[in-house]
């Protein structure tokens, strides 16, 4: 009975090998999705501060790009969601993206009409 003890020894040190790696694995892909999360997050905000921005001085050409920018960062940070969660929490990501194409596109539309506005006015009071 002795001579299993370092049996049962060696393959609880294996078995608790194995778990740390699947903890590291695990951790790293919540760190990734928490990252993604995060920068989804960062772009909401940075649309936001665009819409709330002085349209007298803003640059529309300039914001335009970057809402364009946040539209593309946007679908790759919901793509390395997309690839890391469930199949079945994909879509919710997928509902997230088109929420978000969709209020970037508005947004983008907005700093258009903004510009076109400006350069009207400034036609007219020539």
């Amino acid at each position: 009975m002795l001579f299993l003890l370092p049996l049962f020894a060696w393959l609880l040190s294996h078995e608790d090998e194995a778990i740390q790696g699947r903890t590291t694995v695990a951790r790293r892909i919540y760190h990734l999705a928490d990252d993604a999360i995060s920068d989804i997050q960062a772009s909401i905000n940075k649309g936001l501060l665009l819409q709330a921005s002085d349209t007298q001085n803003l640059d529309v050409a300039a914001a335009e790009k970057e809402v364009s920018e946040l539209q593309r960062d946007t679908t790759h940070d919901c793509a390395i969601l997309i690839g890391l969660l469930d199949p079945a929490e994909s879509e919710q990501v997928l509902a997230l993206r088109q929420g978000l194409d969709k209020y970037l596109s508005v947004l983008k539309q907005s700093l258009s009409a903004q510009g076109t506005e400006r350069k009207l006015s400034r036609s007219l009071t020539v």
